[in-house]
C-alpha cells in the first residue's frame, strides 16, 4: 500500500512528512485508520484502472479520481500473444473454418509461397502473429490484419 497527500489540490506521493515531523509510512499504513488518514490530507493510493488488451507504459502519475489518488499511466495495445496449433485450429473451427478450409486457403497460393505456408502450418507447434503466413491466407477468409491480430487474441484464450 502506498499513500498520497493532497497538496494545492494536487495528488503527490507521500514522503513520510506532516508539518515538521516525519512519520515512518509503515507505521502510518498500518496503524491510521481511513479518517485519520483523511484528517492529515492523506489517502491510500488505488491502483491505475488498465482496460483488457492495454499495458501500461512508462511511470505513473497520480490523478484525482472523485477525491481519492489513483495511479494513471499512458496506455499501448498488449503484444499479440503468440498462440500454438491447437489454438490456431479450435479458433478457426468455432469461426466456421476446418483443417481442409485452411489447406484450401494455403493451395491458393503461388509458389514459393505455398510450400513455405503448408510447412509452416502443419510444422510449427507456436504461431506468432508477425508471421507472413496470416496475412498471406487471411483474406481467403475475408480477415483483415485487424481482424486476424483480434483473432490471434481471442485464439490464446481457447
Amino acid at each position: 500500500m502506498a499513500l498520497a497527500i493532497l497538496k494545492n489540490g494536487v495528488w503527490e506521493r507521500w514522503d513520510g512528512w506532516l508539518d515538521e515531523a516525519q512519520h515512518n509510512t509503515l507505521d502510518v499504513e498500518r496503524c491510521w485508520s481511513t479518517a485519520e488518514l483523511a484528517d492529515a490530507g492523506l489517502a491510500v493510493i488505488q491502483p491505475a484502472i488498465i482496460p483488457p488488451g492495454k499495458v501500461p507504459v512508462g511511470e505513473a502519475v497520480l490523478v484525482d479520481d472523485d477525491g481519492v489518488p489513483r495511479e494513471s499511466y499512458q496506455l499501448a495495445d498488449a503484444p499479440i500473444p503468440d498462440i500454438t496449433r491447437r489454438q490456431l485450429r479450435l479458433w478457426m473451427l468455432n469461426a466456421g473454418h476446418d483443417d481442409a478450409a485452411i489447406r484450401a486457403a494455403i493451395a491458393t497460393l503461388d509458389e514459393p509461397e505455398r510450400s513455405q505456408a503448408l510447412i509452416e502450418y502443419e510444422d510449427a507447434s507456436t504461431y506468432q502473429r508477425s508471421h507472413p503466413l496470416f496475412d498471406l491466407i487471411g483474406p481467403a477468409f475475408e480477415m483483415t490484419p485487424t481482424d486476424v491480430d483480434q483473432a490471434f487474441r481471442e485464439a490464446a484464450l481457447l
